[in-house]
């Protein structure tokens, strides 16, 4: 067999295996994707539906602790008042709650008081079967097993799934003899269940959970090839798995898979015919024809043993070059050494320039944030510089500063993670938001740790929010495990804020920026590095008029 049957049986073999092998793969893959993101949709539609009951839960505790902690009910157990009852207990009044049963126990558990009631309707209704034995010895609501902070979830009774939150009976003080427990029902009928689903956007609902399955994991059936159904344990409020959250979804990333393979197989098919030919063209016209070539040339400089002859130099590619090496002696070594200075010059050339386009992309993050954050615009590039002052008094090796540079440059990265409505908010956070926004640290470090050529510079991203005393945050560092720069970098960054004009306050005179520098020396800050600032950076200094 001829180089051209080989080469071209060869190109047809290999082309038909690899689009065989890619179709099939990338079959198999957008299927296996599909299901992937069906099913993640899926599950997270379920823990919506979760988290929507949890915090049900925890609404109806905060309301149980409003009563149960209210002096009014303190004092109705003592003297059962018919006043309270008037005043407090009437269908409006529990309607306004959103809960259907009203309970109150005696620490024995007998069952003292009760009110039910249609909240959508304000009408009466009987005590849900179930409810009056649930105070009693042994029973989650008797006041043995209610903690302080009260008991919250769901509950399986006989009348059917409630939601209910219990509480011990103090007075407003949180003090006083236990007098008993105040349990607030919120009964989980077709109603209540239509009205989460609206709220949720999730088509749910809730099974009993089977002997046979072994929860808390979540599980997935196949509901033939177009649908699945989840599943998602509920616990109850002792802990106990009591229920699933149960839903059914359209394969839809998996429909559409298999509606684009049909496509995909005629574009695989008509690629690798194209392909195929035009392989082949390019390897008789590139390859074949110079290769006899060639053959022949060496076969008349053989047989003539002709040492003047000479092979065709042509093309730049393999066989131009090797023709080209035929033809002339090896390169002196001092052309070779030439050679490698000039390439590691360029090499040095080119990691330079990528070094400077590195640290002009940080500039421009850098950039981006003050713009998005009017509030410490040029904060960013003036917290840079005095930082860099400070290391270089320090002493810092420069390979180091740089790195310092672009932690500072991007110490704020992370707010690009935080909802304008926080980050922008005119008014003092909430606890909730505050949560949120001391999470930009940890934003910083997902965003940036995937880039190598950052990692010496994190430090100051993701650690310039711990404190010396270990109260800060995110990780609760303390004394020299906060890396050094970090430490360094928090002096400035307190003193730029404290320094600059915000909108709901004025810049303060340096001397009393200096004053409080020094009261968080040892316990916001690192001592040594408080010290360093004032070196580096004297008052005297600071307060000369520009």
């Amino acid at each position: 067999m001829t180089i051209r049957q080989k080469t071209l049986a060869n190109i047809a073999f290999t082309f038909f295996s690899l689009v065989t092998v890619l179709f099939l793969f990338s079959s198999l893959q957008a299927i296996r994707e599909g299901e992937n993101l069906d099913r993640s949709n899926l599950l997270k539609d379920l823990v919506r539906v979760r988290l929507a009951l949890e915090e049900e839960a925890r609404e109806l505790n905060r309301t149980a602790a409003d009563w149960a902690f209210w002096d009014d009910t303190y004092d109705f157990l003592r003297d059962f008042g018919a006043d309270y009852i008037a005043d407090n207990l009437e269908p409006s009044s529990l309607s306004a709650l959103r809960v259907h049963d009203f309970l109150l126990f005696d620490p024995s558990g007998h069952l003292l008081l009760s009110r039910s009631v249609d909240p959508e309707e304000v009408r009466p209704l009987p005590l849900l079967p179930g409810l009056d034995a649930l105070g009693g010895p042994g029973q989650p609501f008797h006041l043995s097993r209610v903690p302080r902070e009260g008991i919250k979830g769901l509950l399986q009774v006989s009348g059917g799934t409630i939601l209910a939150a219990a509480r011990p009976i103090l007075n407003s003080q949180g003090q006083g003899t236990l007098r008993g427990v105040l349990v607030l029902v919120r009964r989980l009928d077709s109603l209540a269940l239509q009205h989460l689903r609206e709220r949720t956007q999730v088509h749910f609902d809730l099974l009993p959970l089977g002997p046979h399955i072994a929860p808390p994991a979540a599980r997935f059936e196949s509901q033939g090839e177009d649908a699945h159904r989840g599943f998602v344990p509920l616990e109850d409020l002792t802990g106990n798995p009591s229920l699933w959250i149960s839903a059914t979804q359209h394969k839809a990333h998996v429909l559409l898979a298999k509606r684009n393979l049909t496509h995909m197989a005629l574009v695989f098919l008509v690629a690798s015919l194209f392909l195929g030919t035009v392989a082949a063209w390019g390897m008789e016209r590139i390859l074949i024809h110079r290769l006899q070539r060639f053959q022949e040339e060496l076969r008349v400089i053989g047989d003539t043993e002709n040492p003047a002859g000479r092979v065709t130099e042509e093309g730049d590619d393999e066989l131009g070059d090797l023709a080209r090496r035929i033809n002339r002696t090896l390169a002196s070594l001092e052309e070779s050494q030439l050679a490698k200075r000039l390439t590691d010059r360029a090499l040095r050339s080119a990691h330079q320039e990528l070094s400077e386009a590195y640290d002009k992309t940080l500039e421009g993050w850098s950039f981006a944030m003050d713009l998005r954050d009017k509030e410490t615009e040029g904060h960013t590039l003036r917290v840079t510089e005095r930082t860099l002052a400070l290391a270089r008094h320090l002493g810092f090796p420069e390979e180091e500063q740089a790195h310092m540079r672009r932690g500072a440059l991007l110490h704020d990265i992370g707010k690009l993670g935080i909802p304008d409505r926080i980050l922008l908010k005119e008014g003092p956070l909430t606890k909730e938001e505050w949560a949120i926004m001391r999470q930009h640290p940890v934003f910083a470090y997902e965003m940036l740790s995937p880039i190598r050529y950052l990692h010496p510079a994190l430090s100051i991203p993701y650690c310039h929010h711990e404190r010396w005393d270990g109260t800060g945050y995110p990780q609760g560092l303390s004394g020299e495990q906060i890396p050094r720069s970090a430490r360094l970098f928090a002096v400035v960054d307190i003193w730029d804020a404290l320094s600059s004009d915000r909108p709901y306050r004025a810049a303060w005179p340096q001397e009393r920026v200096y004053e409080h520098l020094r009261s968080l020396r040892g316990t916001h800050l690192d001592p040594q590095g408080v010290d360093a600032f004032f070196e580096t950076f004297p008052l005297e200094a600071e307060s000369r008029p520009s």
